[in-house]
Protein backbone atom coordinates (compact mmCIF):
# COMPACT_ATOMS: atom_id res chain seq x y z
CA UNK A 1 0.00 0.00 0.00
CA UNK A 2 2.92 2.36 0.64
CA UNK A 3 4.23 2.67 -2.50
CA UNK A 4 1.42 3.12 -4.88
CA UNK A 5 0.61 5.56 -2.35
CA UNK A 6 4.24 7.49 -2.59
CA UNK A 7 3.38 7.21 -6.31
CA UNK A 8 0.51 8.60 -6.46
CA UNK A 9 1.54 11.70 -4.13
CA UNK A 10 4.75 11.95 -6.83
CA UNK A 11 2.54 12.02 -9.42
CA UNK A 12 0.20 14.24 -7.89
CA UNK A 13 3.02 16.87 -7.10
CA UNK A 14 4.39 16.91 -10.47
CA UNK A 15 1.13 17.78 -11.93
CA UNK A 16 0.23 20.38 -9.50
CA UNK A 17 4.17 22.12 -8.88
CA UNK A 18 2.75 25.20 -7.24
CA UNK A 19 1.09 23.52 -4.41
CA UNK A 20 2.67 24.82 -1.03
CA UNK A 21 4.21 27.53 -2.51
CA UNK A 22 5.05 30.65 -0.48
CA UNK A 23 3.35 29.19 2.19
CA UNK A 24 3.66 29.69 6.03
CA UNK A 25 5.03 26.08 6.01
CA UNK A 26 7.01 26.87 2.79
CA UNK A 27 9.11 29.90 4.61
CA UNK A 28 9.37 27.45 7.96
CA UNK A 29 10.82 24.91 5.90
CA UNK A 30 13.57 27.25 4.31
CA UNK A 31 15.00 27.75 7.84
CA UNK A 32 14.79 24.12 9.04
CA UNK A 33 18.58 23.70 9.19
CA UNK A 34 18.79 27.47 11.21
CA UNK A 35 16.34 26.54 13.41
CA UNK A 36 17.56 22.95 14.40
CA UNK A 37 20.95 24.38 15.44
CA UNK A 38 19.79 27.11 17.22
CA UNK A 39 16.83 25.33 19.10
CA UNK A 40 19.93 23.35 21.34
CA UNK A 41 20.97 27.16 22.46
CA UNK A 42 17.29 27.93 22.97
CA UNK A 43 16.64 25.26 24.99
CA UNK A 44 19.91 25.76 27.28
CA UNK A 45 19.07 28.93 27.97
CA UNK A 46 15.30 28.67 29.27
CA UNK A 47 17.34 25.89 31.32
CA UNK A 48 19.68 28.02 32.91
CA UNK A 49 16.94 31.20 33.20
CA UNK A 50 14.42 28.74 35.37
CA UNK A 51 17.25 27.45 37.48
CA UNK A 52 18.55 30.86 38.22
CA UNK A 53 15.33 31.82 38.89
CA UNK A 54 14.49 28.87 41.40
CA UNK A 55 11.50 27.75 38.71
CA UNK A 56 13.29 24.26 37.89
CA UNK A 57 9.73 22.54 39.81
CA UNK A 58 8.00 24.41 37.31
CA UNK A 59 9.69 21.99 34.05
CA UNK A 60 8.17 19.14 35.46
CA UNK A 61 3.84 20.48 35.56
CA UNK A 62 1.96 19.84 32.55
CA UNK A 63 1.43 23.45 31.19
CA UNK A 64 5.23 23.41 31.06
CA UNK A 65 5.14 20.09 28.77
CA UNK A 66 2.66 21.66 26.68
CA UNK A 67 3.97 25.07 26.06
CA UNK A 68 7.75 24.52 26.36
CA UNK A 69 8.29 23.05 22.66
CA UNK A 70 5.93 25.66 20.86
CA UNK A 71 7.69 28.38 22.51
CA UNK A 72 11.30 26.58 22.16
CA UNK A 73 10.25 26.56 17.69
CA UNK A 74 9.06 30.50 18.04
CA UNK A 75 12.22 31.58 19.39
CA UNK A 76 14.45 29.22 17.68
CA UNK A 77 12.66 30.42 14.24
CA UNK A 78 13.14 33.98 16.00
CA UNK A 79 16.48 33.71 17.15
CA UNK A 80 17.63 32.13 13.38
CA UNK A 81 15.55 35.48 11.10
CA UNK A 82 17.05 37.87 13.70
CA UNK A 83 20.72 36.14 12.59
CA UNK A 84 19.80 35.89 8.96
CA UNK A 85 18.67 39.59 8.77
CA UNK A 86 22.24 40.67 10.13
CA UNK A 87 24.06 38.57 8.06
CA UNK A 88 22.44 39.94 4.96
CA UNK A 89 23.11 43.69 6.52
CA UNK A 90 26.51 42.36 6.96
CA UNK A 91 26.83 41.06 3.53
CA UNK A 92 25.11 44.61 1.86
CA UNK A 93 27.66 46.82 3.74
CA UNK A 94 30.78 44.14 2.36
CA UNK A 95 29.29 44.43 -0.78
CA UNK A 96 29.47 48.09 -1.02
CA UNK A 97 32.91 48.70 0.58
CA UNK A 98 34.29 46.54 -2.20
CA UNK A 99 32.14 47.67 -5.00
CA UNK A 100 34.63 49.90 -6.19
CA UNK A 101 37.54 46.76 -6.89
CA UNK A 102 37.06 43.36 -7.76
CA UNK A 103 35.63 41.25 -4.43
CA UNK A 104 37.68 38.05 -5.14
CA UNK A 105 40.85 39.78 -5.16
CA UNK A 106 42.95 38.76 -1.56
CA UNK A 107 44.82 41.84 -2.44
CA UNK A 108 41.60 44.19 -2.05
CA UNK A 109 40.53 42.23 1.41
CA UNK A 110 44.10 42.85 2.76
CA UNK A 111 43.93 46.23 2.03
CA UNK A 112 40.38 46.58 3.28
CA UNK A 113 41.49 45.13 6.77
CA UNK A 114 44.55 46.89 7.40
CA UNK A 115 46.46 44.09 7.04
CA UNK A 116 50.07 44.71 5.67
CA UNK A 117 53.74 44.99 6.39
CA UNK A 118 55.68 47.24 4.81
CA UNK A 119 53.24 47.79 1.83
CA UNK A 120 53.35 44.05 1.49
CA UNK A 121 50.70 41.36 2.12
CA UNK A 122 51.93 39.02 4.25
CA UNK A 123 50.43 34.84 4.74
CA UNK A 124 51.42 36.06 8.41
CA UNK A 125 49.16 39.58 8.82
CA UNK A 126 45.69 37.79 8.02
CA UNK A 127 44.13 34.26 9.13
CA UNK A 128 42.45 33.68 5.75
CA UNK A 129 44.33 31.49 3.44
CA UNK A 130 46.31 33.66 1.74
CA UNK A 131 46.31 33.66 -2.50
CA UNK A 132 49.63 34.79 -3.86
Amino acid sequence: MTIPLIFVLLLAIMKHNNLGKNTFVSKIGANAVGIYVSHVFVMEVIRIIMTRVDLAHVQDTLIWKVTFTPAVFILAYILYGQKSKQKQILGLYLNAKFSQTSRKSPENIHNYLGRKQNGKNTPESFPIPFYA
